[in-house]
């Protein structure tokens, strides 16, 4: 989470979402989906969800 003000496109592309700009980033079995706003200067939190509960 803390290299995401530096590399906000570092993890991948949402699979849930068409976006460029939705990625999805998985921690400990945690999906956790942002959105990239570079124009705003802002990174936002879209959803939290643990795999087996989609």
């Amino acid at each position: 989470m803390n290299n995401l003000a530096n590399f906000p496109h570092k993890f991948r592309p949402s699979v849930h979402n068409e976006d460029e700009n939705v990625r999805d980033m998985i921690f400990k079995g945690y999906t956790i989906v942002y959105l990239v706003e570079i124009d705003k200067n802002r990174i936002s939190i879209l959803d939290i969800f643990k795999w087996i509960d989609k």
